[in-house]
């Protein structure tokens, strides 16, 4: 069976989605201190700017001292609410934002004495707010420096430069390492670099690396959800599931509406082969957000569990939303198999080879799509036609562990036992779950044999 766990999927995508480079034409910054009537910074408050021209609202945390601070703020006339655990702390306004930084600093002390006195601005105020424009203007260059850093950082990273994304956010975080986002895409960065790393020592590093970027981001903002998805997104690079597990349910602590928690958390459990824990939690995140690949998720992990009249409907519902991938078709036809729908399982997998085959028009040298054509031609029976597919897959892929895995199966299906062995060796050294390959009812040819017991037993000292 297919799997296309939304853990790293998602992930990237938040990588991408949350990424402020720099200040578009038509929008400003917006940051700001808020301290409470003993001076002290308000931690964790939440920083709400509605905008009073189209209702458009932006809700800011506060770190650990008490900032705020946003990039991408629409221009226009605001009223700016802080609030702390549900009430409210201050108001301010019509407060205008520009194109350039906007600076709004919450006093509660301040705020009550004004409000007490019903004073204009004195003398020292307006000495006050001149320092302050000052140094805003300061503060202003400052900001244009590090946004340019990071659209040629972004730039590079899209493009799959990371060593030039690294020496620049590097010069970035030396400028001002108080920015969370700079630190979270030095992480990126890191993390990007990982993969392409030949010798693993050095791929080690590069995501312990960006760990650390990660961790650091998390010190300036502890309140930000995301930075605690890319750290959990590196711990799981590096095979730290404990932490990445962890980091994920800080998600759900922070945000117990956002799905991204439990579907990482979920993935997670399914990863370690705990497909009854990660259930209830791809089941809550569809109750937020339906996804087809959710679902897909749900259905497969029922699946191992052996659980087939229960993993049908998921996936059945997976191919509704989404009925051009042969992924989901392919998945669905394996429980129609699994269930001894036999007929339904042949016509469908039918489906998922024309759909493989139409994806393939489009770029012939997909290693996926053919690997997809390779699994499906063998639950078919027809030997010939899923090697050959299997085999111009690797060819094309040759260090994917998923299509290493993907021809063990294939070499089962096919009566190929020694091969088949072989080959899931090759798949467990590069790092193939051990417990997805124990649940795997496709090798239940495989899974009776002493030589699979052998191998099992020596990859289990290895975790």
């Amino acid at each position: 069976m297919k799997q296309r766990l939304l853990t790293v999927m998602l992930v990237m995508a938040v990588a991408a989605l949350c990424v402020s480079p720099v200040f578009a034409q038509a929008t400003g910054t917006v940051k700001g201190t808020c301290k409470d009537m003993t001076g002290k910074p308000v931690v964790g408050a939440n920083v709400e700017w509605a905008n009073t021209d189209n209702g458009r609202k932006y809700n800011l945390k506060t770190n650990n001292k008490g900032e705020y601070f946003s990039l991408g703020i629409e221009p226009g006339k605001y009223k700016v609410t802080l609030t702390q655990d549900g009430k409210q702390l201050d108001q301010v306004s019509n407060f205008p934002v520009g194109l350039d930084e906007t600076v709004l600093d919450f006093d509660l002390k301040k705020s009550q004495a004004e409000a007490a006195q019903q004073k204009g601005m004195s003398a020292e105020q307006l000495k006050q707010m001149q320092e302050a424009q000052a140094k805003n203007a300061k503060e202003t260059n400052t900001v244009k420096v590090l946004n340019e850093k990071l659209s040629v950082a972004n730039q590079a990273i899209q493009t799959g430069d990371f060593e030039t994304a690294l020496t620049t956010l590097n010069e970035a975080t030396q400028i001002d390492p108080t920015r969370d986002l700079l630190w979270a895409r030095l992480g990126d960065a890191n993390l990007g670099a990982g993969p392409k790393q030949t010798d693993t020592t050095e791929k080690a590093k590069r995501y312990g690396d960006a760990v650390t970027d990660y961790q650091k981001a998390i010190e300036l903002n502890p309140y930000y959800w995301v930075n605690y998805n890319y750290a959990g997104q590196a711990y799981f690079a590096l095979g730290d599931y404990d932490k990445a597990l962890a980091a994920f349910q800080r998600i759900i602590e922070l945000e117990p509406d956002n799905t991204f928690g439990y579907l990482n958390v979920g993935a997670i459990y399914f990863q370690q082969g705990k497909y009854d824990q990660c259930i209830p939690f791809f089941q809550k995140a569809l109750q937020i957000q339906p996804h087809y690949l959710t679902y897909s998720n749900l259905g497969t992990a029922f699946f191992y569990l052996k659980r087939y009249a229960e993993s049908v409907p998921m996936f059945e519902k997976a191919v509704e939303m989404n009925q051009n991938d042969p992924m989901l078709m392919g998945n669905l036809a394996d429980a129609y198999r699994w269930s001894n729908q036999l007929d339904k399982a042949n016509a469908t997998y039918d489906r998922a080879i024309a759909l493989a085959f139409k994806q393939l028009q489009v770029n012939p040298r997909d290693a996926n799509v053919l690997d997809e054509l390779g699994l499906y031609y063998g639950k078919k029976g027809d030997a010939i036609q899923a090697l050959d597919f299997m085999r111009r897959a690797r060819a094309l892929s040759p260090s994917d562990v998923n299509l290493i895995y993907d021809q063990a199966v294939v070499f089962a299906e096919t009566g190929r036992t020694a091969e088949a062995l072989k080959t899931l060796r090759e798949a467990l050294q590069k790092g193939y779950s051990l417990q997805q390959v124990k649940s795997d009812p496709e090798l239940t040819a495989l899974q009776n044999l002493p030589e699979f017991g052998k191998l099992v037993a020596e990859f289990s000292k290895h975790n």
